[in-house]
């Protein structure tokens, strides 16, 4: 699967069940009053004349069973025309004029075009683009009539990002949903990033949905750490495939339901005991689970370097270089336990997104540009597993060990998450850097690599300003035997790489050929252009 950004404003709920199509809304009685008036309006299209949908109805059925559990008087609409999902945003609008808290829901199909969303009602018939502003229903009239309510909180949960049911007429310029800027008091959560497609599941209910039900279940949360959890949940499911988005300009907090627990004080000293172990294994056992994934990854690499007859090359020596044994492909690491600590407090999470952009020289002075992105599916003491795409193409996923290391991924890339596994001193050399699966460093070649942490600076890129540590590295090519010398096997180049603790990754890279002919690509730039990191 592509890595793409994703648009979608949220995703749908789980509830089993059928029902015939209907334009008319369904009040569900509210089971509980939190002290805030609650109005919500939820809406459920799967009865397409194109491209039917399977789960929109059991989603939108279970968000609506829990909200009214949640305190909210619920509308619920099911498999509606455009008429029918005008009415109901009105008559939503009306209700929201008496203050509280507003949330809109709505599962089907949705699309955009030229960075509007458009929500699809069952009856559309659209056979060309400029026909889908007419046929449908724009998210922004959910926003303008949840701006024109002027109630101090509103929330937007849109499972719209399946794909285009229209594509045998026409094909629209991007897919999923695009990425929407969250109005004063407005929570808008994305199922998945800006632009993407998100899969209509194959139980009764996705994944999102599937976590979404368990996080709003959970007392005394509040909203942010609702939709961070769903985020954690659905990207370890999907490893990495879909990852949930949200955009927040609340200025007041909100939870679905309140903690009613007694105080932690208040519980006796066996039932406090009880609970504070039932929370270390589940800790444990997510760590033990990320774990066994990331050295899963590392065993595939070694297994796969091994096959393709790849060695790890050998401490620095003078040329020509004396024989050494070889090492491994892939050597995971194993942190020191009282390293550990510190190492966790800097590890990337789940969905960490960093996006660059990639320049490359071509012949005759041309520039090539390339976007180069980056997906974290999953981080430890031992490795971070992440997806990285140039141009939103195949991705390759990887798992970086911890220690100093080059590695060849479509270009030649040097410890990334250096800064995450290592203490970075100004002055300091780079220990020992092993070549893994680098190009021109087996067989007819050896290579020297020297590393040395020379400065910590500002640097400013296109995503911001950054304090920084800048690293500089020495690659140094030559015959691997003297029988085979020859002038132009000869060739350095000299890597610069720059690390935000901040940002928790390199935030660019700078290789330059200083003599010869390189075996690989040695001039290229990498630069951060923008960034996601969620809260740990």
């Amino acid at each position: 699967m592509l890595i793409r950004w994703i648009g979608i404003l949220l995703v749908s709920a789980g509830f089993s069940g059928s029902a015939t199509a209907r334009d008319v809304a369904t009040s569900l009685a509210p089971a509980m009053k939190l002290g805030e008036a609650r109005h919500a309006l939820v809406i459920g299209n799967a009865a397409y004349m194109q491209s039917p949908l399977r789960n929109p109805l059991n989603d939108a059925r279970a968000i609506a069973k829990e909200l009214s559990a949640a305190g909210f008087v619920v509308d619920l609409l099911e498999d509606a025309t455009q008429v029918g999902m005008q009415r109901a945003i009105r008559r939503f609008g009306d209700r929201l004029q008496e203050g509280g808290v507003g949330l809109f829901y709505y599962a089907g199909h949705g699309m955009q075009v030229k960075g509007r969303n458009f929500l699809m009602p069952v009856n559309a018939d659209i056979d060309r683009e400029y026909e889908i502003e007419y046929s449908s229903v724009d998210v922004n009239m959910v926003l303008s009539m949840m701006d024109t309510a002027r109630n101090p909180l509103n929330i937007v949960i849109l499972d719209a990002c399946r794909n285009n049911p229209f594509a045998r007429s026409f094909r629209v310029a991007a897919t999923g949903l695009a990425q929407m800027d969250a109005p004063a008091g407005t929570f808008i959560a994305f199922a998945t990033s800006p632009g993407a497609v998100a899969a209509d599941g194959t139980g009764s209910n996705g994944v999102y949905t599937k976590h979404l039900l368990q996080q709003i279940r959970v007392p005394g949360q509040k909203i942010e750490q609702v939709f961070k959890q769903v985020r954690i949940g659905v990207i370890a499911e999907t490893r990495g495939e879909q990852t949930p988005w949200e955009s927040s300009s609340l200025r007041g907090e909100f939870q679905f339901l309140p903690d009613t627990r007694p105080a932690a004080q208040a519980l006796p000293p066996a039932g406090l005991a009880a609970f504070e172990e039932l929370l270390r294994r589940d800790r444990e056992a997510r760590r033990e689970e990320t774990e066994k994934q990331i050295r899963d990854a590392l065993e595939r690499q070694r297994i796969e370097f091994a096959q393709q007859g790849f060695r790890a090359t050998p401490e620095p020596a003078t040329p020509p270089p004396a024989p050494v044994k070889a090492e491994p492909a892939i050597i995971a690491s194993v942190a020191p336990p009282a390293i550990t600590a510190a190492i966790d407090a800097r590890l990337p999470q789940a969905g960490d997104r960093w996006t660059y952009r990639l320049v490359q020289p071509r012949q005759k002075g041309a520039m090539v540009d390339h976007s180069y992105e980056v997906l974290v599916v999953a981080a430890s003491t031992t490795g971070v597993l992440d997806r990285a795409s140039i141009d939103g193409g195949q991705p390759a996923e990887w798992a970086h060990p911890r220690g100093p290391y080059f590695m060849t991924q479509g270009l030649a890339l040097f410890s990334p998450y250096l800064s995450v596994f290592e203490e970075i001193r100004v002055g300091a050399p780079i220990d020992k850097i092993v070549l893994r699966g680098q190009t021109g460093c087996q067989d007819r070649y050896s290579c020297n690599v020297t590393g040395r942490v020379v400065a910590r600076e500002g640097l400013r890129t296109s995503a911001g300003r950054f304090d920084a540590y800048k690293v500089v590295i020495e690659q140094e090519w030559y015959p691997a035997q003297p029988a085979a010398y020859s002038a132009d096997m000869w060739a350095r180049r000299t890597l610069t790489v720059w690390y935000s603790p901040q940002l928790k990754r390199a935030i660019k890279y700078s290789s330059r050929v200083v003599s010869g002919t390189p075996p690989i690509d040695a001039n290229f730039d990498l630069e951060l252009l923008s960034y996601q990191l969620n809260q740990p």
